[in-house]
C-alpha cells in the first residue's frame, strides 16, 4: 500500500508522527489504512487520523466544499474504537465543526482524544469548543486567525486543561509562524508540518529563506531566537526572480 511505503520513508528519515487523512467512503477502508500504517511503522511512531469532516466550508473560497461522505456520530464513534484499537494519537475533525453536543458525546464515549479548530475563527468558537466540552485537542489555524488570536486560544486551552497544537500553517511563513507559537507552549512537543514528497514537500516552502529550519535526527525542528520569525529572505532568489 501506497501510504505505508511512505510512511516508512518518513521514519527512516527522522519523523516520529505521522497524521493520516481517513475519509474513505467505508469505516473499513479507513481501518485499513490505518492498519497498513501501523504495521509499516512499529508501535513506537505516533499516528494521528484526520476525518475532515468540520465542513461545510464557506462559499466562494477557494477549495470551498462539502465534506465528502460525512459521519454521523455512530459512524464517528465507531470509528475511535477501531482507532484506539491501534493506538491512534488522536480523531480530528470527526463531526461537523458546529456540532458541539455531538462531539462532547464523541468525547466522553472516546478512548482516544479528540481534536480540532482549524476552521473555527473568533475567540468565543474556541471558548466554546472548551466550555461544551467539545475536544481534548485545540488546532488553531494561524493563517485564518493571526497570532494573538492564536495565544488567546492557547490560554483557553490551558485555563481548560486541554493542548493546543497549532494547525499547520499554509506556506512558509505561516509554518514558520505556527512553529513559533508552538514553541513558545512549555506544555507542547508537536508542531505539524505538511511533507508528502514528491508533491508537498516542506523544504520547497522553505527555499525562499537564508538557513531555514530544517528537521533534526531526532524528529525536532530547530528554531532560533533571532527577532520576528527568525529567519531572512534569500535576496538571490528575489533578485533571480
Amino acid at each position: 500500500m501506497e501510504r505505508a511505503e511512505l510512511a516508512s520513508a518518513l521514519v527512516a528519515h527522522g519523523w516520529r508522527a505521522l497524521k493520516l487523512r481517513t475519509s474513505f467512503p467505508t469505516i473499513e477502508e479507513d481501518i485499513q489504512v490505518v492498519s497498513a500504517v501501523r504495521k509499516a511503522v512499529g508501535p513506537n511512531v505516533t499516528i494521528l487520523a484526520d476525518g475532515n469532516k468540520a465542513g461545510p466550508y464557506q462559499a466562494g473560497l477557494a477549495g470551498a466544499a462539502e465534506p465528502r461522505y460525512p459521519w454521523d456520530l455512530t459512524r464517528a464513534k465507531e470509528t475511535a474504537k477501531a482507532f484506539a484499537d491501534l493506538g491512534v494519537g488522536w480523531l480530528e475533525e470527526p463531526l461537523p465543526r458546529h456540532d458541539y453536543a455531538g462531539m462532547a458525546q464523541l468525547r466522553r464515549t472516546a478512548a482516544l482524544p479528540i481534536a480540532g479548530g482549524e476552521n473555527h475563527s473568533g475567540i468565543e468558537e474556541f471558548r466554546t469548543l472548551a466550555e461544551s466540552g467539545s475536544l481534548d485537542v485545540l488546532n488553531p489555524e494561524v493563517t485564518l486567525i493571526g497570532p494573538s488570536l492564536f495565544l488567546q486560544v492557547g490560554a483557553i486551552a490551558r485555563f481548560h486543561g486541554l493542548r493546543c497544537v497549532g494547525h499547520v500553517g499554509h506556506g512558509g511563513l505561516g509554518s514558520l509562524c505556527t512553529w513559533h507559537l508552538n514553541a513558545a507552549w512549555c506544555d507542547h512537543n508537536r508542531i505539524e508540518v505538511i511533507h508528502e514528497p514528491p508533491i508537498a514537500d516542506y523544504r520547497h516552502g522553505m527555499a525562499i529563506f537564508r538557513d531555514p529550519p530544517t528537521l533534526q535526527a531526532d524528529g525536532s525542528i530547530r528554531l532560533t531566537d533571532v527577532p520576528g520569525l527568525g529567519v531572512e529572505l534569500d535576496q538571490g532568489l528575489l533578485l533571480a526572480g
